[in-house]
């Protein structure tokens, strides 16, 4: 088949999970927005999702009540040798000379502010020209009303502690709209 000629570049290890995200196969780079509200552990999914797709990683955050905890990063898997964080309130403004060629494979910007449609295009310019994936990590879910044209994929990511799921919902670029992967499938394998 044709679809099968294609090879997903997400890999995580997670099979419903790589299923589910099948559509982001054959993206080369670009600019994916993630609805992640704080305290629901919507940043695990993405950064396992980002593992997969590089080899070096840049996560950018911007807002003074959360940090990076690096210690749950290496019990996901990642070698924190190939990180590098950097806290600051305009990452775009601030880091725009970085994304001129690529450094990172992927760069995380986890960011509580609105961008403009100019720093959002550039972004997604600059993934697409040069090859980097860019999450841009929302603290609040998404949603149609708000769209944002220059991202190929949205998603919502959160963890629903009754169920003892994560719980992803496709808000664009998908017919796949929901799905929930079981705490034992993402620690366990």
């Amino acid at each position: 088949m044709l679809c099968e000629a294609f090879s997903s570049p997400i890999q995580t290890g997670i099979h419903r999970l790589d299923d589910f995200l099948r559509p982001i196969r054959s993206e080369k780079g670009g600019l994916f927005e993630w609805g992640c509200p704080h305290g629901t552990f919507g940043r695990v999914i993405p950064s396992l999702v980002a593992k997969s797709l590089g080899e070096s990683f840049l996560w950018a955050y911007d807002d003074v009540g959360i940090e990076v905890y690096p210690n749950s990063l290496v019990d996901m898997g990642f070698d924190l040798s190939k990180f590098s964080f950097i806290k600051e309130e305009n990452p775009i403004k601030k880091l725009k000379p970085l994304f001129n060629k690529k450094v990172h494979d992927v760069v995380v910007l986890d960011s509580k502010e609105f961008l403009n449609p100019s720093d959002l295009r550039f972004i997604s310019n600059k993934g697409r020209q040069e090859g980097i994936f860019f999450f841009l990590l929302r603290p609040f879910y998404l949603s149609n009303k708000n769209g944002n044209p220059f991202c190929k994929y949205r998603i919502n990511s959160s963890f629903n502690l009754k169920k003892k799921s994560f719980q992803l919902s496709f808000i664009k670029g998908s017919n796949k709209k929901f799905i929930n992967i079981y705490l034992n499938e993402v620690f366990d394998g």
